[in-house]
């Protein structure tokens, strides 16, 4: 019990934990909760409980509402948006959809807030019968209340996979009793048992103490006998058959009464009862339940009936017979005509064979889990009607809905699978172009010749030509197969090719988001067009869809100027909107634009938080990218040993979780970038010079041009002349070839004083700092940094303290400690006393912490910076508490008087 003590003090300190206890059937998890159930009323906390139920695993947030019911009377007291997210996900309103972050935000003020006045302890058994949507919100909550008063405590049950084991909560294994302990409880539970019965017991039940109880009674009750057969069976099989002695021994209405109790997904009294009174020829009551209560299998508290062990439930419904399973889950679709979703679900268990009706109405229940924004649990409601579909066309339809959500949720194996099924069903002609574009747009084995490109196109205008959503759904599956392109190695006739299928579905001349994808197929020649057409509109006046669409592409194409205020527009929109996972992908580009433009804090804080988003939303594979971005920006303050770790269990994640290569691009520069800062260019330049390497599986055709300018000087400064020559002349072509992106002028700008000859130097590092850096800080200060130096090698001492003087503040202002030492270094040997370290008071701050210091600078309260970043208001008040004491201030008065510092 020491484990529930340390959660117990943990949350009456304000220091929230959770922890997972993993165990065999009947070791004691259910009993240590309901021991930490007991201590905690005792001790003044709030306790909210739930039990995973095998049949509501396809009833979105059911779980949830079980954990929540104690606090839904205050549910008028959340802000607006997170009311109508909560109300919607339990089908009590019709809102929009609510993404799982905002439901989950939602919740976890919704448990906070009573923890203002006395402490929470949230306790679930049986977990891994809980619905996905309902896992994915507990383990929101379980990452955010380490500043809260709430306490959390989770078993599942070895054997049985389980989601909430993959949601990084810290487990503890519940073992069965050493041999003093299971005779010490076997002496207090049977007292009086025989030696020889005695020994067995403890034989058989191997420290288990659930079996030691059971086993113990019934051998009792036999007179000291067991039967034979018994003897090597594992210990949950002789616990449910021990179960179901005292089941057999009931009478037959109160035996089918407790069979429709664990088919129901309620614990409602009168709602089991008016279904087995459906089923049976005499009408069930409460006396019905009489006979189960005197025996210890169920206990009836107020109107719910609950089992005595999770065990019970599962026992008695799977040793009944097919046949009454059935009239039990028929029972209860009959009385619950109003709650079509839970109808529809107990049909199916019901349904022996396959039956349209019942596919249907679950297609049915699809769309109402669709509606309150659990689109997983949709895919699987979606999977089981086919299954149940009569027809080919019925299933192929239904899979074909299933494998499009999905690709939405990234579960790519799942649909790739879902959809050569549907293939070898009937379709009808759209029908098939759908599954056909999808198949082609998500093929991870494609390789982008002209002939898959001939065939991608027809498909496209196939399907654009085959309905009024046509060319919607050809777009969208055309910008999956543009995106997987642009990882690609792909011909130019190839990507012009892609070009031409966009222009073909373009929906009018206006069409931006067309114009983008057309861009991103090809954004060497194609970037001209937009950025002319997007200079006529401000972001804010176009969808954030298409902000974002604009964005990327931007990004994509090394554009990171125009990219920026069309990404932080949609960044915005998503924020306000509470569309947290879009959010996610929107800061990817974001942060790795944030980089090149010198906007270290904000990329240090954007890459914490979409890896905080990622993983959240259940999307770890691609949260290391915002592992990649920190790392970078630790490496610029000189913290290679911390950041060179963090890429490494990045990767190492990566790994395990099958992740895209891809995504390894951005490790390579964050490890260039750390072996630049340390001055080992040798190394620099190995790792940079992979994801040029066409021959290399981390070679990038566009991601790569980020690291030219430290390849080349890699290359310079080891000593490698000819490939830094080389590297440059391929730089002066791209730039010259695609003309618009000042980030290329900007990165010419940068190394041609480096690679010119001693006579030219000068004069190229004059017109560098004459202005085509501007808006390129980081350029700019590195490029003063290297004048100085070279100034110094000239003995031109006077005129080198300038340019390091400025590389020294500009190196400060943008938080690359690492350089800025460098820079004072050079001062100093330029015979000049090097101010101190301007380390600004935010740099003391984590990136969370300034970010919560700018929102609260803005004037937002507390709850509605919690909004904006998806924490309580009590975590906000919380970092406000660490935040006053580092900025030497001790009001939001004087907050919004500071200088928080540059981006």
């Amino acid at each position: 019990m020491r484990i529930v003590e340390r959660i117990l003090a943990a949350a009456a300190g304000g220091v929230g934990e959770a922890v997972l206890l993993r165990g065999d059937t009947g070791t004691g998890k259910s009993a240590v909760l309901n021991t930490a159930r007991a201590l905690a009323a005792e001790r003044g906390f709030y306790v909210c409980a739930a039990t995973g139920i095998e049949s509501e695993t396809a009833i979105p947030y059911a779980g949830l509402h079980q954990v929540l019911k104690p606090f839904l009377p205050r549910i008028h007291e959340l802000m607006p948006r997170q009311q109508n997210a909560l109300l919607t996900a339990f089908g009590l309103d019709d809102g929009p959809a609510p993404e799982m972050l905002m439901v989950g935000l939602a919740a976890l003020q919704l448990i906070s807030d009573p923890a203002d006045t006395s402490p929470v302890l949230v306790v679930v058994d049986d977990a891994q019968w809980l619905d996905a949507s309902s896992v994915d919100v507990l383990a929101f909550v379980a990452r955010r209340i380490n500043t809260e008063r709430i306490g959390l405590v989770v078993a599942v049950r070895n054997g049985i996979p389980a989601r909430i084991g993959d949601a990084g909560l810290p487990e503890h294994g519940v073992a069965p009793l050493d041999v003093g302990a299971a005779e010490a409880l076997l002496d207090v539970v049977a007292p009086g048992l025989p030696a020889t019965s005695r020994q067995r017991v403890l034989a058989d039940s191997a420290g288990n103490p659930l079996a030691l109880i059971e086993l113990s009674q019934a051998i009792d009750q036999h007179n000291g006998t067991r039967a034979s057969s018994s003897l090597h069976l594992p210990i949950s099989y002789r616990l449910e058959r021990s179960f179901l002695r005292q089941v057999s021994q009931l009478p037959t209405t109160t035996a089918f009464v407790l069979l429709v109790a664990a088919a129901d997904d309620s614990c409602d009294v009168g709602e089991i009862l008016a279904a087995a009174t459906v089923a049976l020829a005499d009408p069930a009551s409460t006396a019905s339940l009489d006979p189960a209560v005197a025996v210890g299998l169920v206990e009836v508290l107020g109107h719910e009936l609950q089992f005595r062990h999770p065990l019970v439930r599962s026992a008695i419904y799977q040793s009944a017979p097919p046949s009454q399973r059935a009239a039990a889950h028929t029972a209860l679709a009959e009385i619950l005509q109003p709650h079509k979703e839970r109808r529809a679900w107990h049909r199916a268990a019901a349904c022996i064979g396959q039956d349209d009706d019942v596919a249907r109405d679950l297609e049915a229940a699809a769309g109402t889990a669709f509606d309150r924004g659990s689109a997983r649990t949709a895919a699987v409601i979606l999977g089981r009607a086919a299954s149940l579909g009569e027809s080919g066309k019925s299933r192929g339809r239904l899979l074909l809905r299933s494998a499009e959500v999905n690709i939405r949720l990234g579960d790519l194996e799942v649909a790739r699978q879902q959809l050569a099924d549907a293939m070898r069903e009937q379709l009808t002609e759209e029908e098939e172009l759908r599954a056909l574009i999808w198949s082609e747009a998500i093929n991870d084995r494609k390789w982008f010749s002209s002939a898959t490109i001939d065939v991608f196109a027809s498909l496209a205008g196939d399907l654009a030509r085959s309905s009024a959503t046509g060319k919607d759904l050809a777009l969208q599956a055309l910008f999956q197969f543009v995106i997987a392109a642009w990882y690609e190695d792909v011909a130019p006739e190839t990507r012009n090719r892609m070009v031409e299928m966009v222009q073909q579905l373009k929906r009018g001349d206006d069409d931006m988001e067309a114009l983008a994808i057309a861009t991103f197929a090809d954004p060497d020649r194609q970037l001209g067009a937009l950025a002319e057409r997007s200079a006529h509109f401000v972001p804010e006046r176009l969808s954030v869809a298409t902000q974002r669409t604009i964005g990327v592409t931007f990004g994509g194409a090394s554009d990171y100027e125009r990219a920026w205020p069309w990404l932080s527009a949609a960044a915005d929109g998503y924020r306000q909107e509470g569309l947290l996972g879009t959010l996610a992908d929107t800061l990817v580009p974001l942060v790795w634009a944030a980089i090149p433009l010198g906007k270290f804090r904000m990329a240090e804080t954007f890459g914490a938080e979409l890896a905080r988003l990622y993983r959240d939303s259940g999307r770890a594979r691609w949260a290391v990218v915002g592992d990649f971005a920190v790392a970078t920006i630790l490496a610029e303050r000189g913290e290679t040993e911390r950041a060179l770790a963090m890429i490494a269990d990045a990767e190492r994640e990566l790994r395990d979780l099958g992740g895209s290569q891809g995504a390894r691009c951005y490790a390579q520069y964050a490890r260039g970038r750390a072996a630049m800062v340390d001055h080992d260019y040798d190394t620099a330049f190995a790792e940079l010079a992979r994801v040029f390497d066409r021959s290399d599986v981390l070679f990038h055709p566009f991601a790569r041009h980020r690291s030219t300018a430290d390849l080349v000087e890699a290359a310079l400064r080891s000593g490698r002349s000819d490939d830094a020559r080389r590297l440059m002349d391929d730089l002066e072509e791209h730039a010259a070839r695609q003309g618009s992106s000042s980030f290329f002028r900007a990165t010419v700008t940068y190394l041609r004083p480096l690679i010119a000859g001693e006579q030219d130097a000068e004069l190229l590092f004059d017109r560098a700092l004459g202005g085509p850096l501007a808006g390129w800080p980081f350029l700019l200060a590195r490029t003063q940094l290297n004048y100085g130096q070279w100034l110094r090698r000239q003995r031109r001492l006077i005129d080198a303290r300038t340019q390091l003087r400025a590389a020294v503040a500009g190196l400060d202002s943008l938080g690359a400690t690492s350089l800025a030492d460098d820079a004072r270094a050079e001062l100093r040997a330029a015979g000049e006393a090097a101010p101190p370290s301007a380390v600004q008071q935010v740099d003391d701050l984590t990136p969370q912490e300034l970010q919560i210091a700018r929102l609260a600078a803005s004037g937002l309260t507390n709850r509605e910076i919690g909004m904006q970043l998806f924490l309580s208001h009590r975590t906000v008040g919380y970092h406000l508490y660490r935040i006053f004491p580092k900025l030497g201030i001790t009001s939001r008065a004087q907050l919004r008087a500071l200088d928080l510092g540059p981006e």
